[in-house]
């Protein structure tokens, strides 16, 4: 007696597993690097040039943001702050303006410090703990030293590694820039500088699969659950 409920409370409990034992799928990352020669670039990102530098994207269904990485090369000290925003309007020259839109997304704590005058470019990566994304929705990933604190701690440039547009895993959007001073506000409340095609930043993002079962998953492992229980009363009910 006692061992027939030792193995069914173990296949119950095998089988609320299964709720959540979503099976590994392979992270989406887009990747421009291979594209690029190690050299070129677009600057200035900086002050009192241009302050903010990002790249729009097309989340895809990998839609849990992981980390994005740029390669900077930077000359003098830069302080920035990461975000991620979802995007409003055109993703790439010729598609007509855009903005970031809404709240932040995701909102480095922190400032970055942008250092060096030695000609190298630094992979500057941002982890963004994971955040949720609409599979298919527009998104812009950027840098800006826009916060006025920022604004005012820094001194110096920088130039970005960009690939040409369009270049293969991107992403679906580009390159987008603001020259938006200390005003962080008008990255939201204004379109973005779209008078070039300047191509893609030479980046890469790194997406994976939410562990969340899909309603479908959920609904067979409770009917398999419910069998499992009418069962085990059967059998209850015979010894």
């Amino acid at each position: 007696m006692r061992s027939k409920i030792a193995v069914i409370m173990l296949a119950l409990s095998l089988s609320a597993a299964m709720l959540w034992a979503v099976p590994a799928n392979a992270d989406t990352i887009y990747d421009t690097t291979p594209s690029w020669n190690g050299s070129n670039s677009i600057s200035s990102y900086g002050t009192p040039e241009t302050t903010t530098y990002g790249e729009t994207f097309i989340a895809p269904a990998d839609n849990v943001f992981q980390d994005f990485t740029f390669y900077i090369n930077p000359s003098g000290t830069l302080y920035s702050k990461a975000y991620v925003y979802a995007w409003s309007g055109g993703l790439s020259y010729g598609q007509g303006p855009g903005k970031a839109t809404g709240s932040a997304l995701y909102a480095s704590p922190s400032s970055i410090v942008l250092a060096g005058n030695n000609g190298v470019f630094q992979p500057v990566t941002v982890n963004t703990g994971g955040i949720t994304l609409t599979p298919g929705d527009a998104y812009v990933m950027f840098l800006t030293l826009s916060n006025p604190s920022d604004y005012a701690a820094s001194n110096g440039n920088s130039s970005w590694g960009t690939v040409a547009h369009p270049s293969p895993n991107d992403g679906g959007g580009s390159f987008v820039w603001d020259n938006n001073g200390n005003n962080f506000s008008a990255l939201t409340s204004s379109a973005w500088s779209t008078f070039e095609n300047f191509g893609d930043l030479s980046f890469k993002a790194v997406f994976t699969r939410s562990s969340v079962p899909e309603p479908s998953t959920l609904i067979l492992t409770l009917m398999g659950l419910l069998s499992l229980a009418i069962v085990a009363k059967k059998r209850f009910a015979k010894t």
